[in-house]
C-alpha cells in the first residue's frame, strides 16, 4: 500500500509547468548546455518538443525503487537526494543532486528498474526528456554518447570514493566527509560560513552511514570543539584560526586538491610512503610526525585520526608494500581522462604542443624503468615524485635530468591548471569534438 501511495504521489501530485517554447529553449540552452552544445539544429528541435518542466514539493518522491525508468531528469532549481532503502526501512543517501546535474538515466541504459529512489529535499524544479528520445539522439550523435559516458564515469568514480569513506573511516571522519560533500554540492550562504542546506539529523546520519544518535553525538562533539555552530538545522563552519582542528583538518587536503591537483597527488603519495617507513605503527607516526607539528593538541589528535584512517585504507586495499590507494588512483584516472579530451580538442593547441614536447621524455623514462604499463600521466607523476624524493635526500640531478624534469613540470602544471578550470566551468562543447 505504501508503494502504491508513493507512485500516486509521484505521478499525480507533481505539477507540470506550462512554459512557452521560447522560454523552454532558453532553459535548455542555458541550464543544460552540456547536452545542448553537442546537438545539431534538428536534434535541438526534438529536445525542445519533448522537454517538460515539473515542480516538486519538499519531501515529494520524484521516482521510487523498482519503477521502470522513462526519463532523463535534470535538476534546474532546488535540491534532490537519491536514496536506497536498507534493512528495517532505513534510508541510505547515496548521492546528492545539485543544479545542474542529470540523474535517473543509468537504470535505463542498464535495462533494469530503478535500484534507488529520488526525493526533493526542498521545493525543486526538474526538467525531463523521455529516454526513448535520448536513445534515438545517441544513435545518431557520437558526441552525445561520449557526454553520457563521461557523466556516468565520473559518477562511478565518486561512488568508489564514497564506498571507501563510508566503510573505512571512523564515525568522526564519516561525518566530517558528509560536511565536505554538502559544501561541495551546495556551498555556503552569503556569510561564507553557514551551509546552504538545512538537513535533518536523520538525513545527516543517512548520508554518513551511522545511526541518528551517533550523528547527534558527533555533531555535539564538533560544537564543543568550536569547529561548528549548530542552530536547529543550520550548520556554520567556523573560520577563526582557533578552530583549525578536526573538521578543518579534514578540509586541508581537499583544499589543496581544489587549488592544485598535482601538488595534492604528490602529497598523498608522500603520506603513503611515510606510513610505510613507520611500518604502519600509529605510535611511530605520532612520535615522528604529529608530535613535531607546530599546532594545538586538538589538531594533533585530528591529524593522528586522519592518518590512521589512511593507513587502514592501505591495509584493506593491499598496498602496504607498494602501490596507491583507490582514492589516489582515481585522481590519476581523472587527470588521464582530461588529458585525452584536451588532446582531441582543437580548442587547446598549446596543451597538445606541451605534451608532444614531453612525450619523448616519457618514452625514455618508460624504457629505462621497464614499466610499459603506466600511462603517460602516471609516468610523469612517477618522475616528479622521484625528483622530489631525491631533493629530500640531498641528491643532485644531472643537467640533462633537470632539463627533462623542468619540461615534465611545465606540462603537468598546465594539465593541473586545466583540471582546475574544468571544475569551475566545463571546458568542452561541440567544437572540441570537430
Amino acid at each position: 500500500m505504501l508503494y502504491i501511495c508513493a507512485l500516486k504521489h509521484n505521478y499525480v501530485a507533481n505539477k507540470r509547468m506550462m512554459v512557452s517554447r521560447d522560454a523552454l529553449e532558453k532553459v535548455v540552452k542555458e541550464d543544460m548546455a552540456g547536452i545542448w552544445n553537442v546537438l545539431t539544429s534538428e536534434e535541438k528541435r526534438v529536445v525542445i518538443d519533448n522537454f517538460t518542466i515539473h515542480n516538486y514539493k519538499r519531501n515529494q518522491i520524484i521516482y521510487a525503487e523498482k519503477e521502470t525508468p522513462e526519463y532523463l531528469w535534470c535538476l534546474l532549481k532546488g535540491k534532490v537526494k537519491k536514496y536506497k532503502e536498507g534493512i528495517g526501512g532505513r534510508q541510505q543517501i547515496i548521492r546528492l543532486i545539485r543544479p545542474i546535474q542529470y540523474f535517473g538515466h543509468r537504470a535505463y541504459f542498464a535495462n533494469e528498474p530503478y535500484v534507488s529512489g529520488a526525493i526533493a529535499m526542498e521545493p525543486s524544479v526538474v526538467g525531463t526528456i523521455p529516454m526513448r528520445i535520448v536513445e534515438e539522439l545517441i544513435d545518431g550523435n557520437r558526441q552525445l554518447a561520449w557526454f553520457f559516458i563521461h557523466e556516468l564515469s565520473h559518477n562511478l568514480g565518486r561512488s568508489d570514493t564514497k564506498i571507501v569513506n563510508l566503510t573505512q573511516k571512523h564515525i568522526r571522519g564519516r561525518l566530517a566527509e558528509a560536511l565536505v560533500v554538502l559544501i561541495d554540492n551546495y556551498g555556503f550562504e552569503e556569510d561564507g560560513e553557514t551551509l546552504n542546506i538545512y538537513m535533518s539529523r536523520e538525513d545527516l546520519a543517512n548520508l554518513s552511514n551511522m545511526t541518528t544518535s551517533n550523528a547527534i553525538r558527533t555533531l555535539s562533539s564538533f560544537v564543543n570543539e568550536h569547529v561548528i555552530v549548530v542552530d536547529g538545522r543550520r550548520i556554520k563552519v567556523l573560520n577563526e584560526p582557533k578552530s583549525a582542528n578536526s573538521v578543518r583538518l579534514m578540509f586541508t587536503a581537499k583544499q589543496l586538491r581544489e587549488e592544485n591537483i598535482a601538488e595534492y597527488l604528490l602529497y598523498m603519495w608522500q603520506l603513503e610512503d611515510i606510513f610505510r617507513a613507520c611500518r604502519f605503527d600509529i605510535e611511530t607516526v605520532r612520535q615522528r610526525i604529529v608530535d613535531n607539528y607546530p599546532t594545538d593538541e586538538d589538531t594533533k589528535a585530528a591529524m593522528l585520526q586522519w592518518y590512521g584512517d589512511l593507513m587502514d585504507m592501505m591495509r584493506i586495499e593491499g598496498v602496504k608494500e607498494k602501490g596507491h590507494i583507490q582514492i589516489n588512483k582515481n585522481v590519476v584516472i581523472q587527470l588521464t581522462d582530461l588529458h585525452q579530451m584536451l588532446l582531441k580538442s582543437v580548442k587547446y593547441p598549446e596543451y597538445a604542443s606541451e605534451f608532444y614536447k614531453t612525450l619523448p621524455i616519457i618514452v625514455e623514462l618508460r624504457s629505462k624503468s621497464g614499466d610499459e604499463k603506466s600511462g603517460e600521466i602516471e609516468t610523469c607523476f612517477n618522475a616528479l615524485y622521484g625528483m622530489m624524493m631525491m631533493h629530500l635526500q640531498g641528491r643532485q640531478l644531472s643537467e640533462s635530468t633537470q632539463v627533462a624534469m623542468a619540461q615534465i613540470s611545465k606540462f603537468v602544471s598546465l594539465l593541473a591548471t586545466y583540471f582546475h578550470k574544468d571544475k569551475i566551468k566545463p571546458l568542452f562543447d561541440k567544437e572540441d569534438y570537430q
